[in-house]
């Protein structure tokens, strides 16, 4: 570890920059997969005064129902739910399962279709709220357009583990996303309540008004509430919330607390890394943010668009006239998304890497030099701020001051 970071991560920083107190911010822990931020953290995120959420992609159902007691023995009351890939077969089955533990929410946190919002007035009657994750403004605005969705999480590209862009080129930031979709909303609304031949100076007059008084405006028109995530800290987050998110959410801070499920080596190798890479995911269309390891030099090159694709390519077969296959199997084989989500073919060539187990490898077994090591772009901010198993009190009371003005 960098010795400059031995000494800063003795305790969290004071920060002494002046900051708004942004009281109706509400801010999440987001729920990392793989059995990262299970019930104990939830719980104790939860009971701090926080949104909790447990990270549901590669627990069972039982696991789930385990993990959910655990976090309501330790905050009954609080604000806890769960991040689901919906793309999964047994979504519907989870759901269910996890409402009856006392789940208030579900971040849809990999897909989501008109199927999953015509039936969010049943999640509804159950108690249990529906919150798609989107990437995009566009995407955002179709889910604004369906009428029955309460909060949207916006996920930049600051964010960790898969990214929701096609491309490095596409990316686009957490404080940008926040304004371009808060703006694609107040464009919508006007045209709503002044009709779409409305003259312009009217319209931009309405939009101003709705930058101004935003929260009446969300309540008379029902308009969602947007939970930004994805890269934020103390030196963007009052950007953020002034270009129009109504919460914030944070996450790899939480992977390295005490309470965190994620094995030590894991946690270490956070504070070790320089920076994040990005790579091909098995996962169609999705790119991962991760921290290069032995895993990514033995199996992945760099191409030209800043990428680390997987060596046993299409492309790398025409260009040697020969396949190249992977010396290790993985568990591809159990097609666990609906439609294979998560398999890539190239012709007859199938992806043989697991991400769900390539990253178990990493932060359960801790094996950190044969899997997949998600991380984020705060991975350098967190390095300068706190340390290897801080406790979740101590970052919350940390976040509190820079997004609320103080820690009481």
């Amino acid at each position: 570890m960098n010795q400059n970071n031995d000494t800063q991560n003795k305790n969290i920083k004071e920060n002494g920059s002046i900051v708004k107190k942004n009281k109706n911010v509400k801010v999440w822990q987001e729920g990392a997969a793989v059995k990262i931020t299970t019930g104990e953290l939830a719980g104790a995120v939860a009971r701090e005064g926080f949104v909790a959420s447990m990270g549901g992609a590669g627990m069972t159902p039982s696991e789930l129902e385990r993990e959910m007691r655990i976090a309501r023995e330790i905050c009954p009351d609080g604000e806890i739910g769960v991040n689901l890939m919906y793309v999964a077969k047994d979504f519907h089955n989870v759901a269910r399962v996890v409402q009856k533990l006392g789940a208030k929410f579900i971040v849809l946190s990999a897909g989501y279709d008109s199927k999953i919002l015509n039936c969010t007035g049943e999640y509804e009657d159950l108690k249990l709220e529906i919150i798609p994750k989107v990437a995009h403004p566009s995407l955002a605005l179709r889910v604004l357009q369906s009428g029955v969705v309460k909060r949207i999480m916006l996920e930049g590209a600051g964010c960790g583990g898969h990214i929701g862009f096609s491309s490095i080129k596409n990316f686009i930031s957490t404080e940008e996303l926040v304004k371009l979709t808060f703006m694609r909303f107040a464009t919508h609304l006007a045209k709503q309540v002044l009709g779409k031949n409305a003259p312009e100076n009217e319209v931009q007059a309405f939009i101003e008004d709705v930058k101004n008084h935003r929260d009446d405006y969300r309540k008379k028109y029902h308009v969602p509430e947007l939970i930004a995530a994805g890269g934020i800290n103390e030196t963007n987050v009052q950007q953020i919330i002034d270009n129009g998110a109504d919460h914030i959410a944070n996450c790899l801070i939480f992977t390295i607390c005490k309470e965190s499920n994620a094995h030590t080596n894991w946690k270490n190798m956070q504070f070790q890394a320089d920076k994040r890479i990005f790579f091909e995911s098995p996962v169609k269309g999705m790119i991962g943010s991760a921290i290069k390891n032995s895993f990514i030099d033995k199996y992945f090159e760099l191409d030209d668009t800043g990428v680390y694709r997987f060596k046993a390519t299409e492309k790398q077969k025409q260009a040697t006239g020969r396949s190249i296959k992977s010396d290790f199997t993985d568990r591809c084989i159990t097609k666990c998304m609906e439609h294979d989500f998560c398999l890539k073919y190239s012709k007859d060539y199938l992806h043989p890497m697991c991400i769900f187990y390539r990253l178990e490898e990493t932060a359960v077994a801790g094996n950190v030099d044969d899997g997949i090591v998600f991380t984020s772009e705060n991975l350098n901010y967190i390095q300068k701020v706190a340390r290897v198993n801080i406790s979740a009190k101590e970052v919350i009371d940390y976040i509190k001051k820079y997004t609320y003005g103080t820690a009481e």
